[in-house]
């Protein structure tokens, strides 16, 4: 009985069937290198919401902002972003208003003059993914921001309020080369409450390494008298998997008095 047994056990090992078995617990235990685990497209269209763990995300931007035809200004603005956990990722975004002109009017005449520097705003935050996309329903995450808004004259929520932004958005991708998506942020202050911002629109890759996009925005009602609907068309070149360049125009329709009234620049970094 016990040479048989040896015999059994001798066959196995010299077997190609025990080879089998070793390459198997091999592949189990294989960990993928880090550089899958921080995976991040380089189209827009295929981005998720929520950045991958221990991804970091830095963006400027700079935005000439004309909201009526005797108040205009530029905004600039500093954000970054990095992924905590698999479905959470934590913000910082802040403003300021280097340039502030607002209209003089003398009988017929009309000069504007430089308002001055001014805080165009703080927040710090945070945004949870609540649902994975699936192949009939969107990825949708909510977070919530705080911090101070902005004092500047095209600053759309007119003074130093203290607020709170809770914040759901969505995103589907429709076809490899096109995604929909949209948000909803409210706004609540110590000197007004309102809707802060709803956005919808879309992103199509035409072909690498351009996207395009497409966005509506409606902007501060509740906050003050001037509320802003506009039509946001813009190009993102990805100039490689880590740097991002792109422009924008903000066409306002309510609330911007001028056709093409605003631009904005963005360059963004991951590492």
């Amino acid at each position: 009985m016990r040479l048989f047994l040896f015999s059994l056990l001798f066959f196995i090992s010299t077997s190609g069937f025990a080879e089998d078995v070793t390459i198997n617990r091999l592949d189990t235990t294989t960990v993928p290198p880090a550089a899958d685990i921080t995976y991040y497209p380089e189209s827009l269209v295929d981005r998720p919401l929520i950045l991958p763990q221990k991804l970091v995300e830095i963006r400027g931007s700079s935005e000439y902002r004309q909201l009526s035809r005797n108040i205009r200004g530029l905004d600039l603005r500093g954000a970054a972003r990095i992924g905590i956990l698999e479905n959470l990722e934590a913000s910082i975004e802040t403003s300021v208003l280097p340039l502030n002109f607002l209209e003089n009017k003398e009988g017929d005449t009309s000069t504007f003059a430089n308002d001055g520097f001014s805080f165009g705003g703080l927040a710090v935050g945070s945004t949870y993914r609540i649902i994975e996309e699936g192949d009939n329903y969107p990825e949708v995450a909510g977070g919530v921001r705080l911090g101070f808004a902005g004092t500047g004259p095209i600053s759309l929520t007119y003074g130093s309020n203290f607020i709170v932004l809770p914040e759901i958005k969505a995103k589907k991708i429709i076809d490899p080369k096109l995604s929909l998506d949209g948000n909803l942020t409210l706004g609540f202050g110590n000197r007004g409450s309102g809707l802060y911002q709803l956005a919808g629109g879309a992103i199509f890759r035409p072909f690498e390494p351009i996207d395009v996009t497409g966005h509506a925005s409606l902007e501060a009602i509740g906050f003050s008298e001037i509320a802003t609907l506009s039509l946001i068309p813009g190009v993102i070149y990805h100039l490689s998997d880590k740097i991002d360049l792109g422009g924008s125009f903000r066409i306002g329709i309510i609330g911007g008095e001028a056709i093409g009234n605003n631009f904005m620049a963005i360059v963004a970094t991951r590492f």
